[in-house]
């Protein structure tokens, strides 16, 4: 009997102790229940709450086509949109052809690419591909970056 009471004393404590600390998080955020249910309610029906999965995405970014877009996110029309681009050349916003992250201001100009006195001709890079081959000197496959002389020594000691 006696241990029958100290549970039912430490569990109504520490229901007690879980009530007060929920009615203080209650009491700093002041918003009453109902307000909250109106933002849940309001998050569910625009998609705004985490979908199931390991990314992290909301249900709105993953199936936008299912809920409805705000005011904010109206499309603009062909006229906003070439306005901003034009903006952007004249203000030097716009990253050149190839290149990510930096504006036209912000490149330098990279040094002219230096050409080797004679290009190779078609035949001597399918030469130089043959004797690669013989060799076994080419790339076996893509996962290990091994050279086929490096899988199969024996088959390509002779080939020197």
């Amino acid at each position: 009997m006696n241990r029958t009471l100290v549970s039912a004393l430490v569990l109504s404590l520490a229901g007690l102790a879980a009530g007060s600390s929920y009615a203080a998080d209650a009491a700093t955020t002041g918003k009453t229940r109902d307000e909250v249910r109106a933002e849940l309610f309001e998050a569910r029906r625009s998609g705004d709450v985490l979908a199931d999965g390991e990314i992290g995405a909301k249900l709105n970014e993953q199936h936008p086509e299912q809920y409805a877009r705000s005011s904010l996110d109206q499309p603009k029309t062909r006229e906003q949109v070439l306005a901003e681009l034009d903006q952007a050349r004249r203000q030097g916003q716009l990253a050149g052809a190839g290149e990510f992250g930096l504006t036209v201001h912000d490149r330098t100009p990279l040094p002219a690419p230096q050409m080797a006195a004679l290009p190779k001709t078609r035949a001597d890079v399918r030469a130089e591909l043959f004797e690669a081959r013989r060799k076994g000197e080419v790339i076996a496959n893509g996962e290990t970056g091994a050279t086929l002389k490096e899988l199969n020594p024996a088959r390509y000691s002779r080939a020197i």
